[in-house]
């Protein structure tokens, strides 16, 4: 459930290779996509880097005829959905512009057992700052973007109609260059609950340290609010192991 993330310079390689006609209303495609050989070229950024392990199951069964690594197709459509995802949480949480950043998700270079995903400065020069002001609540922007996914409704309030998700949690609006299409919001929500455990799990760790070096009442009491208040209606046990920890300091001072 652990992740790795990072903040740094980025050389992004991009290139047009093709462009579909859409209707402007139903935004289906008119026709096939027409190829293009477009200009490359590198833009200098800053961003964030999600490194996700690629555990067992998300990869096909080895084949005989080809059998290099291969990550599942509605893996992949996961991680495409987490990118979207956090793009919207990172807006809200930092209060920045979503003019300012962009998402792209690859299998990371060096590593094939990584998925990258990155959340980028998009505002031309790189340094408006965006990138940094979510990185510096990065736990709460994830937290967030778990949380945008769990509860979404739909825009039936009857739940997401189907499985790519709905505008009210996966969709973008402008940015994304597959039209919205190759999501897959369980995916996403099975690998953002893994880490969100994990960083609820750091939660207690850091309750029973404050208890250890002799936190008030009222500062235990307080603390344990803060994260019932983040995780409660995240994750199943949240009392529970909660009280866990506090019935086992009561015994330590009996």
């Amino acid at each position: 459930g652990k992740i790795e993330i990072l903040h740094s310079n980025l050389d992004i390689d991009k290139q047009v290779t093709a462009y579909t006609r859409r209707d402007l209303i139903t935004k289906e495609p008119i026709g096939d996509a027409i190829p293009v050989e477009g200009e490359k070229f590198t833009f200098r950024t800053r961003g964030i880097v999600l490194k996700f392990p690629i555990e067992k199951d998300d990869e096909y069964e080895a084949d005989t005829d080809e059998p290099t690594r291969r990550v599942k197709d509605d893996v992949l459509d996961g991680f495409h959905a987490i990118e979207h995802v956090l793009q919207h949480a990172g807006v809200t949480v930092a209060g920045i512009s979503s003019d300012d950043i962009d998402g792209i998700n690859e299998p990371d270079p060096d590593d094939e057992k990584i998925h990258n995903i990155y959340i980028i400065d998009d505002s031309g020069s790189g340094e408006s700052g965006a990138t940094e002001m979510i990185y510096r609540r990065i736990e709460e922007v994830i937290r967030r973007s778990f949380e945008i996914l769990y509860l979404c409704k739909g825009p039936k309030d009857k739940g997401c109609e189907k499985p790519e998700g709905c505008p009210n949690c996966t969709f973008q609006i402008y940015k994304c260059n597959q039209w919205n299409e190759h999501l897959n919001k369980p995916i996403a929500v099975e690998k953002l609950r893994t880490v969100v455990r994990e960083m609820f799990k750091n939660e207690l760790e850091a309750l029973k340290t404050a208890k250890e070096h002799g936190s008030s009442k009222d500062e235990s009491a307080d603390f344990v609010k803060h994260i019932k208040n983040k995780y409660e209606h995240l994750l199943p046990n949240v009392e529970t192991e909660i009280d866990k920890i506090s019935s086992e300091f009561e015994k330590r001072n009996q």
